[in-house]
């Protein structure tokens, strides 16, 4: 009875394997060094590193523009209203006239000469953070190169032993086959046709378990080089051909030393924490800075406003003086007087709201000229961040690899 429900579970076994790979995979054979590359381009682990890559890049740009002198510049408009004047028990109030509109135009110009060494260390830590984000990828890059060349070595010896019980199933079956001859003879008993029947049995399922392996370390391993699910990785047969260097110790130290991005990470904590302590130390030393500025207040008022309000005053004077006694058939009987203080004051009025309408377009535009430079930039430094850093990665990797195969 235990031999019959082995037989159907091993029965059932093949046939959920044979369902499971009905959809013809692509076998391709990928060398160990083409599964790196794959994982360094595709794996998604590697990302966020990418991303830090670009951040303290432009952080190192950043504090590099601490060397170049700030521009400061400012416009402003103002309006101010009759003065009055009246003694000191409030009476006697008398208005006193005074010029209306205003404005200040400021110009600022700052230029750090010395400061202590604060500028040039500032820049020496933003490119160490850059080195060392660098690091950061790299040893996620080992990281994950050590996760994929266990699953790749695991696939290897899989595949081998999935070999070695196929031959050993095609041996029992030969030897079961002899002694189902001698058990006509006589020579066998049926215990001995049952115990290699079970072995066989046993031989078949261990075969099943080590197939359902292979798909779950081929499914680890294009999902984690960004394949497509229908690929089947076949491991490189000359791997066993490669011959590992070998070295005492101490090599292996000094490899260690030369190559390991934690203690390059140490090294570089090291000389942070030295550009640090100079910042410090620097705020103790004087800051020797040029600047120069200059506040336009009178030219800009009396020559480009008092010009633009005096043609929109005698504009709008015109206008309404043409049409006012036209409108109205009453105005001949009111006084000379009269009339044009009130179409002097309607005038004036007239003519402040355009001076303001033109001053808020121009306030609107040049905000606009900004928002559009400001998006300029924006926009272009969002083109550097998507030119790939793992080309350049890829480049400096080949060509150390390289000069260390010619060396060697």
């Amino acid at each position: 009875m235990n031999k019959f429900y082995l037989s159907i579970a091993v029965l059932c076994a093949s046939l959920c394997a044979g369902g499971a790979c009905a959809q013809e995979p692509v076998r391709r054979v990928f060398t160990l060094d083409e599964i790196f590359d794959l994982a360094d381009r595709n794996s998604k682990t590697l990302r966020p590193s990418f991303t830090a890559i670009d951040e303290a890049h432009e952080a190192v740009r950043v504090a590099k523009n601490d060397r170049l002198p700030d521009i400061d510049v400012s416009l402003s408009f103002s309006y101010l209203g009759d003065g009055t004047l009246m003694e000191r028990d409030f009476t006697q109030v008398e208005r006193a006239p005074m010029p209306h509109l205003g404005n200040n135009f400021a110009l600022e110009v700052s230029q750090i000469i010395y400061s202590g060494g604060a500028v040039s260390n500032g820049i020496a830590i933003a490119q160490l953070q850059e080195q060392n984000a660098r690091l950061d990828w790299a040893k996620d890059r080992n990281k994950v190169r050590f996760l994929l060349a266990g699953y790749y070595f695991d696939l290897f010896k899989q595949l081998n032993l999935i070999k070695v019980y196929e031959q050993n199933i095609e041996q029992t079956k030969q030897l079961l086959k002899d002694i189902r001859a001698k058990q006509s003879e006589g020579l066998a008993l049926k215990n001995d046709i049952t115990r290699y029947e079970l072995l066989l049995s046993d031989l078949e399922f261990t075969v099943v378990q080590i197939k359902n392996t292979l798909g779950i370390l081929n499914r680890n391993l294009v999902t984690n080089l960004g394949l497509d699910e229908s690929v089947w990785i076949e491991p490189d047969t000359t791997l066993l051909s490669r011959t590992l260097p070998m070295g005492d110790a101490a090599y292996w130290q000094n490899e260690a030393m030369e190559n390991s991005p934690e203690l390059k990470q140490l090294a570089l904590a090291v000389q942070m924490n030295k550009h640090q302590d100079k910042i410090v130390k620097s705020d103790r030393l004087p800051k020797i800075a040029l600047m120069a500025g200059n506040h336009f207040d009178g030219p800009i008022a009396s020559a480009l406003v008092a010009r633009v309000f005096k043609m929109a005053m005698q504009s709008n004077y015109y206008t309404l003086g043409g049409t006012l006694d036209a409108v109205n058939p009453l105005t001949g009987q009111v006084p000379f007087s009269a009339y044009f203080g009130e179409l002097q004051r309607q005038a004036t009025l007239v003519s402040i709201k355009q001076v303001f309408g033109y001053a808020v377009l121009l306030g609107i535009l040049f905000l606009i000229v900004i928002l559009f430079t400001r998006y300029a930039r924006i926009t272009h430094r969002v083109k550097l961040f998507r030119v790939p850093v793992v080309g350049r990665l890829f480049a400096i990797n080949l060509s150390h690899e390289r000069m260390e195969e010619r060396e060697r």
